[in-house]
């Protein structure tokens, strides 16, 4: 192994509060052993066309810690895999073009690249905000709901005088018997289907079904954008630490995992066998439970 290794980091997918500290943590920690970073922007677009890849210093990171989103920037689409082409005719077609972002990463001298994405298709992110805010129904993928069960639970309030309910929807929940709520492909290059509209369409059967005025708020960008907490900042410098640290231990292939209290290097094959979802028997799962909020189940 080189004494001196160019780093490459990208950020794809959905933007969070903390990925800023990620970045943060891993150029200070490279820096420290004389190593280079190199940031990639917009997602796996900047090894495409090189001009997007800047370099990382502590000067120029210096202060991002706080910020939410990414300075990097992301993206959800440009699967390097299956990339968007205008034929002659007009029509979209798709090419594989990855062989070429593998020949710019070398063609670069990279030896390593620290890749942030997030999750899609598991509760936990409504979970734990449900949880927290003293939701009174929390609604996620791994539990199939009954909208009259969810309705039971908010008359309760109402005869214990609790005048109003909230209801927390993560975006893959479906009722009993039924399926994810998607729009249409509306971007192209964009292959993941596009979740949304549950919550929409709990609020019109909850109203439907109550005569309560309810209202569905989508908090999106607005949440996913906020400034990161102190929790957030910590774990964020945590894992861009580690995953230097684990470069630096002759290791790759890995993700860099939060196994409490410790992080460890977990190899990619086991990461991608399956989707980590919410064990139902999960400690705040029965929290919640003992609490009396409703799944809906």
């Amino acid at each position: 192994m080189s004494d001196r290794l160019r780093i490459a980091i990208n950020t794809g997918g959905g933007d969070a509060p903390g990925l800023n500290a990620v970045i943060f943590a891993v150029t200070l920690a490279a820096h420290r052993r004389g190593w280079e970073v190199h940031g990639i922007q917009t997602g796996y677009a900047g090894l495409l066309d090189t001009s997007k890849i800047v370099p990382l210093t502590p000067d120029r990171v210096a202060g991002i810690v706080a910020h939410g989103g990414t300075i990097l920037g992301t993206t959800n689409r440009g699967d390097p895999f299956k990339l968007p082409l205008r034929n002659a005719s007009g029509a979209i077609e798709y090419r594989d073009d990855s062989d070429r972002l593998v020949e710019n990463f070398r063609r670069l001298g990279f030896d390593v690249l620290v890749v942030e994405v997030m999750g899609r298709y598991a509760g936990w992110i409504a979970l734990h905000s449900g949880a927290s805010g003293s939701a009174d129904a929390i609604l996620i993928p791994e539990i199939p709901f009954d909208i009259e069960k969810v309705c039971q639970r908010l008359a309760e309030n109402e005869r214990r005088g609790k005048r109003y309910g909230i209801v927390v929807v993560a975006e893959g929940a479906k009722p009993v018997g039924g399926e994810m709520v998607t729009r249409a492909h509306d971007a192209v290059g964009r292959e993941e289907v596009l979740l949304g509209g549950i919550a929409e369409q709990v609020a019109h059967e909850i109203a439907r079904r109550t005569g309560k005025e309810t209202r569905a708020l989508v908090l999106g960008h607005l949440q996913r954008g906020g400034s990161p907490t102190t929790f957030d900042r910590l774990l964020a410098l945590r894992f861009g630490a580690a995953a230097v640290r684990f470069i630096s231990e002759g290791k790759r292939n890995v993700m860099v995992a939060f196994h409490p209290p410790e992080m460890r290097a977990v190899p990619i094959p086991d990461v991608i066998s399956k989707t980590k979802r919410v064990p139902l028997d999960s400690d705040t799962i029965l929290t919640c439970r003992d609490l009396g909020l409703s799944f809906g189940d």
